[in-house]
C-alpha cells in the first residue's frame, strides 16, 4: 500500500489494517480466555479443542482462517486489496509485481502454521475430556469480533468507501 504510493495504496493498507487488528485481537483473544482453563498457552495445550469447547473452538476457526487470508474473511479482503494495488500501481511495467509475488509465498508459508493451530484445535485428541467453560464477560465481545471479521469479509465496500474519503481529505 505504501509502496503504491497513491489513494488506493492507502486505503488499501488502512483497510488492512482494521481488519487484522480485529481478527488478530480476536485470535489472541480466545487463547487469552481459554489459558486458565487449559493450563497454558501451547499448542498442545489446543488438542482437542473442538470437544471440549465448542463454541471457543469456531471463534478461533474464524480468526485463524482470516488470518490465513480465506475468503470470505477480512484477512482475505485485506491481502487481495494490497495485492492489486500493487498490481494496478505500475500495469506497464510491472514493477511491483516481485512485491506480490513475495507476498503471497509469506501467505503460503503462514498457512502451514495456521494449519498446524486448527489441527490441534480440531484434529488431535483431547489431553483431557473436562468441558472448558469461559464467560460471556469473554465470549460476548469475542463474538461480536468474529461478526465484524466475517462482515467486512462479506461487504467490504462500506470500509473501503470510509477509507477511500479519509485518504481523499487528507
Amino acid at each position: 500500500g505504501v509502496m503504491a504510493a497513491n489513494q488506493a495504496g492507502l486505503t488499501a493498507l488502512l483497510t488492512y489494517l482494521v481488519a487484522y487488528a480485529v481478527t488478530t485481537l480476536g485470535a489472541f483473544g480466545v487463547v487469552a480466555a481459554l489459558t486458565r482453563q487449559l493450563g497454558g498457552d501451547d499448542l498442545e495445550d489446543l488438542d482437542g479443542l473442538v470437544h471440549r469447547a465448542p463454541g471457543m473452538t469456531l471463534l478461533l476457526l474464524v480468526f485463524v482462517l482470516s488470518l490465513a487470508g480465506i475468503p470470505p474473511l477480512a484477512g482475505f479482503i485485506a491481502k487481495f486489496n494490497l495485492f492489486a494495488v500493487a498490481v494496478h500501481a505500475d500495469a506497464q511495467g510491472l514493477g511491483l509485481l516481485w512485491l506480490v509475488i513475495v507476498g503471497l509465498a509469506a501467505s503460503a508459508v503462514s498457512l502451514y502454521y495456521y494449519v498446524a493451530i486448527l489441527k490441534h484445535a480440531l484434529v488431535n485428541a483431547p489431553r483431557r475430556a473436562d468441558p472448558v467453560e469461559v464467560s460471556w464477560l469473554w465470549t460476548a465481545p469475542l463474538v461480536v469480533l468474529a461478526l465484524l471479521v466475517v462482515v467486512i469479509g462479506a461487504w467490504p465496500q462500506p470500509l473501503l468507501e470510509l477509507f477511500g474519503e479519509l485518504v481523499k481529505g487528507a
